[in-house]
């Protein structure tokens, strides 16, 4: 089976929802096990809850949260779609109304089926999603309760070969750990592990969140699956899909970095409808609206450093288009000034492309 998207839609529309940090309490046996890993994950209560948010009349109307252009989203309505009288089927349609999507997906990665067949939370994470609450707990028993009626993991053990294609095209496909090393390179932070979660049926809803317990932090991203495209080389895709895994890695860097520079960045965005039109509400401050300009930036410096001239200037395009296109109107003319500094320029660290900023010097 393959995944079928369009990805020019894909491509130029990405929800980015945002960027936290919780505690958790890593084992020393998880830590040795995860040590300088990066891991891809379809995760089976996290499916079950992708299925469900299917079966709503949410699901089904909006065009942002379920991809309903593949033939799995149709084997997924086939099966389960006589099911969705089920009372979870609408808690979870009045939790969706609500705007709290990303919060259940990425607490539902924070639990799984034990040897009974009951849905156990995994003690490392308190929560997955950004607050303290957990979202999903209050209807884990609504949630087993459908699993057995519907007899859902056998659905899910069926599609085993399935998801294992979408994880091994997902590991092809984004180049983590080359971004985590370029990162590393340009940015003093440093993370131990990088989980890369999500489901064949997300569309463009991506987020994620990292974890620190002592000397040992982990980031983990919930985002959609690979794109299936005969359009690109294998080269190019990697880098256009690239782009949405590793805009929410470099959270991880960027956002410290620039809790130091506040005062720089609220004189330099000044005006801050001139950068944004206002149409993401999570964006409505200099710093929060700088931190998404310096995070798809660093992306095409980064482009620069991996990529061929063709292929990199196919990327960077597409990266400002996809800018342009959610509301940051100022991101080609901006990114198009840091490109130009850096390729001249590229020794420089993060802190010191920063200070180029601020100082003016990037726009020579």
């Amino acid at each position: 089976m393959k995944h079928l998207v369009l990805v020019s839609i894909l491509l130029l529309f990405s929800m980015h929802i945002s960027f936290g940090q919780h505690s958790a309490s890593f084992s020393e046996e998880y830590r040795e096990m995860m040590h300088d890993s990066v891991t891809y994950e379809i995760l089976e209560v996290s499916e079950l809850f992708h299925v469900i948010a299917a079966l709503t009349p949410f699901g089904k109307g909006n065009t942002e949260i379920i991809d309903k252009s593949t033939g799995y989203y149709q084997e997924v309505l086939d099966y389960f779609e006589k099911y969705q009288e089920h009372p979870v089927i609408k808690e979870i349609q009045k939790e969706l109304r609500r705007n709290r999507y990303n919060r259940l997906k990425m607490d539902a990665c924070g639990f799984f089926f034990n040897q009974n067949g009951n849905i156990e939370k995994d003690k490392t994470y308190p929560t997955l999603s950004f607050e303290s609450k957990n979202w999903l707990e209050p209807y884990i028993e609504q949630l087993e309760d459908f699993s057995k009626e519907t007899n859902f993991r056998s659905f899910y053990e069926n599609h085993k070969d399935f998801y294992s294609q979408q994880t091994s095209m997902q590991s092809e496909q984004l180049a983590v750990k080359s971004h985590w090393d370029w990162l590393e390179k340009k940015f003093d932070n440093r993370y131990q592990s990088y989980r890369i979660t999500f489901s064949p049926l997300v569309y463009g809803s991506h987020s994620a969140n990292y974890f620190i317990d002592g000397d040992f932090s982990q980031s983990i991203m919930f985002i959609g699956p690979p794109y299936v495209t005969d359009k690109y080389s294998k080269k190019q895709l990697e880098g256009l899909a690239g782009r949405m895994v590793f805009t929410e890695i470099d959270h991880n860097y960027i956002n410290p970095l620039s809790d130091k520079y506040q005062e720089e960045i609220k004189t330099l965005i000044g005006d801050l409808e001139k950068w944004n039109n206002m149409k993401y509400r999570d964006y409505s401050n200099a710093l929060s609206a700088f931190n998404e300009y310096a995070t798809f930036a660093f992306y095409s410096l980064y482009v620069i450093d991996n990529y061929n001239e063709e292929d990199a200037s196919l990327i960077i395009n597409r990266c400002e288009e996809v800018m342009e296109n959610r509301g940051f109107i100022k991101f080609p003319e901006f990114n198009q000034k840091l490109v130009n500094y850096y390729s001249k320029n590229k020794e420089l660290t993060g802190e010191e492309i920063y200070q180029s900023i601020f100082s003016g010097e990037y726009e020579k």
